[in-house]
């Protein structure tokens, strides 16, 4: 079954947009294209996906094992859940302690649904896409 037609009969939750968004970082492993940050425009590599992270290099690389070089599940689900419940992204970091968010922000930034509108603001510019409308293709999920 493919993300959109698993979403398209209910409310598209945080878990619905961490699989979509961990298919998209697996995507760019195949093609080697960097995601750049909103901001900063800095490209970043996604180097692993695995159930709970999506580890990645950036340009502006910091030490190994820097725990600002993965981007979590609870990361990207604080974001959806900002811009579902208030319509913008703005407050995700706090909600989730300050942890650093670029990347995620980035990530989240792939999806068709959100728009950016300066600095690390998404929103949905079609607010039915929270509730699955979304009318995003993506390969089979289970492959």
């Amino acid at each position: 079954m493919s993300i959109d037609s698993a979403t398209s009969t209910r409310a598209r939750t945080g878990e619905d947009v961490w699989r979509q968004v961990q298919e998209i970082a697996r995507t760019h492993i195949d093609t080697g294209e960097p995601i750049y940050t909103l901001t900063q425009r800095v490209p970043n590599w996604v180097t692993r996906v695995d159930e709970a992270l999506i580890y990645r290099r950036s340009a502006r690389a910091r030490s190994v094992g820097d725990p600002n070089n993965r981007v979590s599940k609870k990361m990207v689900i604080a974001i959806w859940d900002q811009m579902v419940g208030t319509g913008s992204s703005l407050g995700a970091r706090e909600r989730a302690h300050g942890m650093a968010f670029s990347s995620a922000y980035a990530l989240v930034g792939q999806l068709p649904d959100p728009r950016h509108r300066g600095g690390h603001d998404l929103y949905l510019a079609n607010p039915t896409v929270a509730l699955g409308a979304s009318s995003m293709t993506h390969r089979d999920a289970s492959g």
